[in-house]
C-alpha cells in the first residue's frame, strides 16, 4: 500500500489511499483554492519532500558519462536483439533526448529501440498513458511481437502502469530510479517541476488531481509481467528505497538519479534483464 510522509515529521506516515479519500471527499477538484482540499494537497506536497536526498550528488552524472563512453560496455554485447522492440520512456521534466545514449546502445545490439514521443514529461499521467498506449499498439503491430518497456524515473512508473493494462503486449518492464514503492518522497527541487506541470496542465486539461493520484495508487498492484527495478545508491532526487518492490528483481548500482542514464553498471543490469526475461 502506498504511504506518504504527511506533515513535517519523518515519523508520521499516512496511508496513501486515505489521502486520496480525503481529497475526494473535500471536493478539491473544483478549484485549487477549495477548502479543505487545498490544505490536504498542500500537506501532501510538503510531506513528501525527502530529507534523505542530496541534489549535489547529481554532479556524479559527469563521472558516469565519461566512464561509460570509455568502457567496453558502451559497444554492447553483440548483435543479439533480433529486432525486438524496446520503447524508452523518459523521466519527469525530461524528454526523448535524455535517452539517446540508451537508444544508440540498444541499436548497436540489434534491438529495435524507439522513443516514446515525449518532448517534456510534465503532462498528466492519464494523458501520457494514452499516448504510450498508441505507441505500444503501433510497435507491437509492426513487429508482431511483445515489446520491452524501459523507463527512467516517472517514465518507469508510467511503464509499469502501461504493462498492467497490456500484459499481452509487454514482455517485461525495466525501470531506472523509479519510485514504485511505498516511500513516495523526493528532493524539494522537484516541487519546481510540479509547479511548471500545474501551470501547463490546468489550462489545457483542467484539474484532474483525483485521477492523477488514483493512477499513482494503482502502482501498488502486483506486476503482471517481469519487473526489474534499478535504483541508484547516491540518488539525489528521490529516496532510493522507494524503488524497492517485493514483486521485482531489485538491483542497486553505484550511481545517481541522472547518472543512471549513462552508468556502466546500469547498462549491465539492463542487459542482464533483457537476457533473463527474454521470451
Amino acid at each position: 500500500m502506498y504511504n506518504i510522509k504527511a506533515g513535517k515529521t519523518e515519523e508520521h506516515m499516512v496511508p496513501f489511499k486515505d489521502v486520496l479519500r480525503k481529497i475526494a471527499e473535500s471536493g478539491e477538484t473544483s478549484a485549487f483554492g477549495a477548502k479543505p482540499g487545498a490544505n490536504i494537497l498542500k500537506d501532501f506536497l510538503v510531506g513528501i519532500v525527502s530529507k534523505r536526498t542530496n541534489l549535489s550528488n547529481e554532479i556524479g552524472f559527469v563521472r558516469d558519462y565519461l566512464e561509460f563512453q570509455m568502457s567496453s560496455t558502451y559497444f554492447g554485447y553483440g548483435r543479439i536483439g533480433n529486432k525486438k522492440p524496446v520503447i524508452l520512456v523518459p523521466g519527469f521534466t525530461g524528454g526523448d533526448w535524455t535517452l539517446v545514449d540508451l537508444h544508440r546502445w540498444l541499436d548497436r545490439m540489434d534491438y529495435s529501440p524507439s522513443f516514446a514521443g515525449i518532448n517534456f514529461n510534465i503532462e498528466y499521467s492519464g494523458v501520457l498513458l494514452d499516448k504510450l498506449q498508441r505507441k505500444l499498439d503501433d510497435e507491437t503491430d509492426i513487429w508482431q511481437r511483445k515489446a520491452v518497456l524501459i523507463g527512467h524515473s516517472r517514465g518507469g512508473m508510467l511503464s509499469k502502469l502501461l504493462s498492467d493494462r497490456n500484459p499481452d503486449k509487454v514482455e517485461q518492464v525495466i525501470t531506472l530510479c523509479s519510485p514504485l514503492n511505498s516511500t513516495f518522497s523526493f528532493n524539494q527541487a522537484v516541487l519546481a517541476g510540479l509547479a511548471i506541470a500545474a501551470v501547463y496542465n490546468i489550462p489545457k486539461y483542467g484539474i484532474r488531481i483525483n485521477e492523477e493520484f488514483s493512477l499513482l495508487n494503482q502502482l501498488d498492484k502486483r506486476s503482471k509481467v517481469p519487473l526489474t527495478s534499478i535504483r541508484a545508491k547516491n540518488d539525489g532526487v528521490i529516496n532510493k528505497e522507494s524503488c524497492i518492490r517485493s514483486d521485482a528483481t531489485n538491483i542497486e548500482i553505484n550511481s545517481t538519479h541522472l547518472g543512471s542514464l549513462v552508468n556502466v553498471d546500469a547498462y549491465k543490469a539492463i542487459f542482464g534483464a533483457l537476457k533473463r526475461n527474454a521470451s
